[in-house]
């Protein structure tokens, strides 16, 4: 008999915990019904990313989203700009986000990003890639040519050539120099030495000058 209440405290202890750790999920809803209970990462160009230890990593159409709920505070940005960090409840189709500057009602649709308060808003990130992508990188190019001829004829050329280029996705700037020379039984018949700068700037998209 002791046994088996010491089972049954184990059972209920169990079931306890099962039961908290259930409460304590995020919990996405979506309109055909489901409830998809994980860990919201965070909501992102009309997309809501979701974690679970069933199904790995989800994305869910925001669309298709009716209700979220969090069980730790979030960053909340809505279309309009404002700001607001707390936690995220829903009922009746309205979100509710509750937190120390305050609290907000609004809808899913209304809903621009979200992002934990140790995180940064994806639109900062997505800008930060953006710019990396478009830093400048220098590119080098250079040769070298000698040829020469020996008999009843002696000829020798040289030539030499230098290009740096700076390209970006938006413009593109290069700097060049050749040196061509060439002598025959003694008599220089090339010595051509140039110098430029090339630009070109991709002002909207396939149009350049």
């Amino acid at each position: 008999m002791h046994l088996l209440k010491h089972f049954r405290t184990v059972l209920v202890l169990a079931s306890a915990a099962f039961v908290a750790t259930q409460a304590l999920a995020d919990v996405v809803e979506t309109k055909n019904g489901a409830r998809i209970v994980g860990k919201v990462i965070k909501i992102d160009d009309g997309k809501v990313y979701v974690t679970t230890d069933y199904a790995g990593d989800l994305t869910i159409k925001q669309s298709e989203v009716t209700g979220i709920i969090t069980d730790t505070p979030v960053v909340v940005r809505l279309a309009t700009g404002t700001t607001l960090q707390g936690i995220v409840t829903s009922e009746g189709g309205a979100l509710k986000i509750t937190g120390a500057d305050g609290e907000l009602s609004t809808k899913v649709e209304k809903v621009a990003a979200t992002w934990t308060p140790t995180g940064e808003d994806p639109q900062v990130t997505a800008m930060k890639k953006a710019l990396a992508a478009r830093e400048r990188h220098w590119a080098y190019e250079a040769g070298v040519d000698v040829s020469g001829k020996t008999g009843n004829q002696e000829q020798l050329g040289t030539a030499a050539s230098f290009r740096a280029t700076l390209k970006t996705p938006e413009d593109t700037l290069q700097f060049y120099t050749a040196y061509n020379r060439q002598v025959s039984d003694g008599v220089t018949s090339a010595d051509q030495f140039k110098a430029g700068v090339d630009y070109a700037d991709n002002f909207a998209g396939n149009l350049s000058w």
